[in-house]
């Protein structure tokens, strides 16, 4: 086994660090269809202090869960949070993450809380 004299930099190109391992492993439940395990990698990841642009991301993982449950209450609370730091911070990331939960929201049934959601994130288009 090779031994290196120091700990790995991570000043290259590649952005990734163990911290994003929770949020990572909560996206690839939610795409499984494992909703238990993916709430719980995505509040883990949302109590270990992640950057406004991560917290977006997460919330909206967490909304796209809801909508899996069918449990408009979740989709509106977490996806108005992503939605806030949208307009918070103008970020083209975060945008494009909630128009992905958009096409989510389209094959729900109308609901005020959702009719609403979509309009916020209609309107955060065009920003971009």
């Amino acid at each position: 086994m090779l031994q290196l004299p120091q700990p790995p930099s991570n000043r290259g190109w590649l952005r990734f660090d163990g911290s994003r391992l929770p949020e990572l492993r909560g996206t690839c439940y939610l795409s499984l269809g494992r909703t238990d395990l993916a709430e719980r990698a995505l509040t883990d990841a949302l109590q270990s202090g992640l950057t406004l642009r991560r917290e977006a991301a997460v919330v909206t993982d967490l909304a796209l869960l809801g909508l899996k449950r069918q449990d408009p209450d979740q989709v509106a609370a977490y996806a108005g949070t992503a939605v806030s730091i949208a307009r918070q911070t103008g970020s083209a990331v975060v945008i494009r993450k909630l128009q992905g939960l958009q096409q989510h929201l389209s094959r729900t049934p109308a609901h005020p809380r959702i009719r609403q959601l979509t309009a916020d994130i209609h309107a955060l288009s065009t920003l971009t």
